[in-house]
């Protein structure tokens, strides 16, 4: 996807959920550096993106999922909880594992650091299950936004 795309997509979708009362806020840059800083790694350029409009909070979006600036940077981050789930279930780490995600201590998404791309490949792992390539991190967040704009339109979520 294209980076202007990408940004478009986010655009709306931030508006939409601000237009149906959700809050929404961003990260600013120092708290991205700040991120950069804590992992010794600069981050995806989409990444970075993504975390200048989602990255504090995001209304109903990702709503019971770690996945937001508080949770990169805890003592026990996402990234130390995705460790510990593949550890628990004899998983070998990839080195330079970044998590993004981690939803009920049991399914997680991650990318690799060291890849070094600007919209990198997602891997997600599901406990009792092995990593699987999921695809770039533009075209997951997309259809996720997607997905989410569906569950409100049939009223699931609110």
């Amino acid at each position: 996807m294209y980076k202007q795309e990408f940004i478009d997509r986010l655009k709306k979708f931030s508006l939409l959920l601000t237009d149906t009362d959700n809050i929404v806020k961003g990260c600013s840059p120092q708290q991205i550096e700040n991120i950069e800083n804590i992992y010794g790694s600069k981050l995806p350029e989409f990444y970075k993106i993504y975390l200048g409009y989602f990255g504090i909070e995001a209304g109903s979006y990702l709503k019971g999922t770690k996945a937001f600036y508080k949770d990169l940077v805890a003592s026990h981050s996402i990234t130390m909880g995705m460790l510990d789930l593949l550890k628990e279930n004899n998983i070998s780490a990839p080195d330079n594992l970044f998590a993004i995600t981690l939803h009920q201590g049991y399914v997680g998404s991650f990318f690799i650091l060291s890849e070094l791309e600007e919209d990198p490949i997602i891997y997600n792992y599901e406990e009792g299950e092995q990593i699987k390539k999921h695809g770039k991190f533009s075209v997951i967040k997309v259809n996720g936004i997607e997905k989410h704009i569906s569950s409100c339109n049939r009223g699931l979520i609110k």
